[in-house]
């Protein structure tokens, strides 16, 4: 379960592949879980790798990844495409949104 490395980012390259690689698993377990339970097939959205020069193109992809499997199972949610990750008090509070939502939704799903 990739959830407890979704929290914090290095501060290199290989922190932020390591980063995006652990929460599309974990996107990924959470779109099986809604497949399994609810019968749903959500859609799958490429969340990795990421071109840091496209940033905004993955927080639009990753908010609707967000959206959906929102909207299936209830919680709420907050808006993750306002993010400069440049900044390091921004990108913190952006982990811990992203990151409760993905608890959240693991909680709703027994998971």
């Amino acid at each position: 379960m990739p959830l407890p490395q979704i929290l914090n980012i290095a501060p290199d390259e290989q922190g932020w592949n390591t980063f995006f690689f652990d929460h599309a698993r974990d996107h990924d377990e959470i779109r099986a879980a809604v497949q399994k339970l609810k019968g749903i097939n959500l859609p799958q959205y490429v969340l990795e790798p990421v071109d840091r020069k496209n940033f905004q193109t993955f927080l639009e992809r990753h908010q609707q990844a967000h959206n959906d499997m929102l909207g299936v199972t209830g919680v709420n949610g907050s808006d993750l495409t306002g993010l400069d990750p440049d900044k390091p008090a921004e990108l913190q509070a952006w982990l811990f949104l992203n990151w409760t939502e993905h608890s959240n939704v693991r909680q709703v799903l027994a998971i």
